[in-house]
């Protein structure tokens, strides 16, 4: 310590990262200095430190103030001690009381002087705090040898009126807390090797709270697992440890929901017996945000506050041990809160911590869909925690009971999609299980539910699941959910891109026995429809000769149910596959109408959005199509769509980033990630990048024949795909229509295309960009006359003349043309 500096110093925790902010604010020459932040952020630690290496001519004396100077006369009186102590302090006269005797002992002050007051939230804190900070202000201002840094957790009239009246600086909460380096950097001295990412995410967890952190590391794991105990224990004891029971209570019921607001606020923390009024509760959300404890986002709505996820976690496990009657009154005054209703997740979550039974199931019962759908994880605990004999009759419940819990980590992944009414209304449901003589059907047919809901929703292996346990039920019972969950299975796999497991699920014993005696199939029939819609994917996405027919066969039904979606689906799909342009523009207009009766940002929109997008491609409507492309969205079908409507525009780098995004996005179908190899393949090879553009191919050969698709491999064309094809055993067969058991097809009976060399498909493609040799010989490194000769091999093998005759016939093999004319 400097040998100007006076003033027991504590002992402060090692090792401290100390702000670098805050230490070189303090090694400025201010008036005054205020350090405010709430207990744990460094504040002293940051003084102790600076005064340590402390060079300044000023004589410097550190004050830690406590609860004996709580009052006015004792503040005084205790500073009055510690100036006598350090010597510091003039003799004056005429007075008789402590605070007179320092305040004319400073104004008479000759020499510098800097007073350091630690815990400046004690002075004053039972009466005359606004006194204490009047008298420093005027001291500050009325004697230039006088210098002043306080550190509190309280917002005080010495920060607010200070600042206003002399030069000063502010060290908050944000300037103290922990940055990402720095955690990193205390990791590194406990031993452990923190990744940039973790440390942080330790840091927004933490709201950068240095003490908490501390905590945390000390008993890390070598991995850089933190130790929520610790930091649970920390957090505890600060609560436990605070000398008002308002601002505990406050902290622990402000933590139960993951924010609140000022509406909110009234509802959760209401009035006291004693008469507390709502101003109480404001004045400790004041207090509690300028401490830094409280993260805040303001936006168009208003203001939000919320706790930085590990202080949560830690508050609310001290609610559990030490006042779990808050968290129930919380709760049950949340579930009337604005918003409450708006959210049936957030509503089945208050009405089971409240322990309102009979609120849960009611939640339940009118939300069903949107549960199991969007918040399948809050459907599991709410039924693990429903006691019997809750819901015990309920076929709902008994359901999510028994198989809910077995898949909900599969539900949680990928976009989360608006669904809309399921095709079996609930209180249809109702009805039928009502009479139903068994459980059982009332299950089965619970289980329907939920697999179509999964379907509406994209999650596929979900609806799998659930079409299945129903089939398996009904075997079990002899019910006609046997064959409505066969029929569902193989539906699912149709439309997740699976046509060879979808052929599988058809031939399901069950079900062939029941279509065996179904010649013709009614609208009514929901199996029989189901089974249609998965025979005519099958046919579309397997480019299967007899494609026109099962699309033909596709059953219409009386209302615009979502299998009709489906069935509008299926036949787009063909329009592109058949390569016929007045059906192209024929379902292109049944689209747009169709999309008039979906909802928004349904998986049913886009998906026929997306199909639209290739139909007006093939009718070289580019604009059109990315129009529609861009309303699509952030999702693996919207990026999937764009990346197309860019490989249309020959921007093809634009293209190979949006299908690489659609590839990696959660939740992405098989036939969004056949199509985007495809599109990436495609691009590259026009990119003059044939490594690339063969690995992509490759990816994409595997996933065909790991699926059974074929149909997506028309969004290149023809001549590509042969050249891409080559010397890869079996690839050729893999083109729409092509004998399935053939090794290489003949180009000519496919497409009536010659097969070009990988040379001749890449001028051929730089041709559409180009409008001579020369052009396509700077393109692609060549000779102006290596292009000439490789051109009229192209035009001698196309049996054309010219530049555009080429390109005419080139654009004959794919399902669209990346050029415009």
């Amino acid at each position: 310590m400097a040998s100007n500096v006076f003033g027991r110093l504590p002992r402060v925790t090692e090792p401290a990262m100390v702000s670098d902010i805050a230490l070189k604010t303090l090694r400025e020459v201010q008036p005054l200095t205020v350090l405010r932040a709430a207990r744990g952020f460094g504040k002293t630690s940051v003084l102790v430190y600076w005064l340590r290496h402390y060079t300044d001519a000023a004589t410097a004396v550190y004050c830690s103030l406590d609860a004996r100077s709580n009052t006015q006369a004792e503040f005084w009186a205790g500073l009055e001690k510690t100036l006598r102590s350090a010597g510091t302090l003039p003799e004056v006269t005429g007075t008789d009381d402590a605070r007179s005797r320092v305040l004319d002992g400073i104004s008479a002050l000759r020499q510098p002087l800097r007073l350091v007051l630690d815990n400046f939230h004690e002075a004053g804190l039972t009466e005359g705090a606004a006194r204490i900070d009047d008298d420093l202000i005027e001291l500050v201002r009325n004697n230039e040898q006088f210098y002043l840094v306080a550190a509190g957790r309280t917002l005080r009239t010495l920060e607010t009126m200070g600042s206003l009246s002399v030069d000063g600086s502010i060290v908050g909460p944000s300037d103290l807390r922990m940055r990402p380096e720095q955690v990193q950097q205390l990791a590194a001295m406990a031993g452990l090797d923190l990744a940039w990412e973790q440390a942080q995410q330790i840091s927004t967890d933490f709201g950068g709270w240095p003490a908490a952190i501390r905590a945390g590391l000390r008993g890390a794991t070598v991995e850089g697992g933190i130790d929520e105990q610790l930091i649970q224990g920390y957090i505890g004891a600060m609560v436990l440890d605070l000398r008002f029971s308002d601002i505990r209570t406050f902290l622990l019921r402000t933590a139960v929901p993951a924010w609140f607001d000022i509406d909110m606020l009234r509802v959760i923390t209401p009035k006291a017996e004693d008469g507390a009024s709502e101003q109480d509760a404001a004045a400790i959300l004041a207090h509690i945000r300028n401490t830094g404890l409280l993260w805040e986002d303001r936006d168009k709505g208003g203001v939000r506050y919320g706790y930085p996820a590990a202080i949560r976690r830690a508050l609310l496990q001290v609610m559990a041990e030490t006042a779990p009657d808050i968290g129930r009154q919380v709760h049950r005054a949340l579930l009337t809160a604005p918003g409450a209703e708006q959210d049936p997740g957030e509503a089945l979550t208050h009405a089971v911590n409240a322990q309102e039974w009979s609120t849960a199931l009611d939640v339940i019962d009118r939300q069903w869909f949107h549960l199991l759908t969007e918040t399948p994880q809050t459907l599991v605990e709410a039924i693990h925690h429903l006691p019997l004999p809750h819901g015990q009759h309920d076929p709902w419940i008994r359901v999510a009971r028994q198989h809910l819990a077995a898949m909900h980590e599969r539900l949680i992944s990928g976009h989360t999609w608006v669904v809309p009414e399921a095709l079996l209304s609930r209180s249809g449901v109702i009805s039928e299980a009502g009479g139903a003589a068994d459980p059982a059907d009332a299950e089965s047919i619970v289980l329907i539910q939920w697999g179509v809901a999964a379907m509406l929703s994209g999650h596929h292996d979900a609806a799998i699941y659930a079409f299945g346990q129903a089939r398996e039920l009904g075997l079990d019972h002899g019910t006609k959910a046997t064959t409505l969950g066969a029929a569902g299975v193989a539906l699912v796999h149709a439309l997740a891109g699976e046509p060879d497991l979808a052929r599988t699920a058809l031939q399901d014993a069950a079900l062939q026995s029941y279509l065996a005696d179904s010649h013709v199939v009614d609208p009514s029939d929901l199996a029989g429809v189901a089974v249609r819609l998965a025979e005519a994917l099958i046919a579309v996405d397997a480019g299967a000769p007899d494609a026109s027919m099962r699309v033909a066969a596709i059953v219409e039904p009386r209302h615009r149910t979502e299998l009709w979606v489906v069935g509008e689906f299926a036949r787009a799909h063909y329009a592109a596959f058949a390569d016929d342009p007045e059906e192209v523009f024929r379902q292109a207009n049944k689209l747009r109408a169709a999309l008039r009766h979906v909802p928004r940002n349904s998986l049913a929109d886009a998906v026929l959005q997306s199909v639209l997008v290739e139909l007006l491609l093939i009718a070289r409507m580019i604009g059109v199509a990315g129009e529609v492309a861009d309303h699509l969205g952030d999702n693996a079908i919207a990026w999937a769509a764009q990346a197309k409507v860019h490989n249309a525009r020959q921007d093809y780098r634009q293209a190979v980033q949006l299908a690489r995004r659609s590839l990696s996005a959660p939740g992405s179908s098989l036939r969004s990630q056949l199509e985007s190899m495809v599109i990436m393949a495609s691009a590259m090879h026009a990119m003059n990048a044939p490594g690339e553009a063969r690995q992509a191919f490759q990816s994409a050969v595997r996933l065909a024949r790991a699926t059974g698709q074929r149909r997506p491999f028309q969004l290149m064309h023809r001549y590509v795909f042969d050249s891409l094809a080559d010397g890869m055993p079996g690839a050729h067969a893999l083109w729409p229509g092509t004998n399935p058991n053939a090794v290489k097809a003949d180009a000519a009976d496919a497409a009536d295309l010659p097969t070009l060399t990988m040379r001749e498909a890449q001028i051929l493609r730089a041709l559409e960009r180009h409008a001579g040799p020369v052009g396509i010989g700077r393109s692609l490194d060549l000779s102006a006359n290596t292009v000439k000769t490789h051109l009229r091999s192209i035009y001698r093998k196309l049996g054309v003349a010219s530049r555009n005759e080429a390109l005419d016939v080139a654009g004959r093999g794919g399902i669209h043309t990346e050029y415009e004319g």
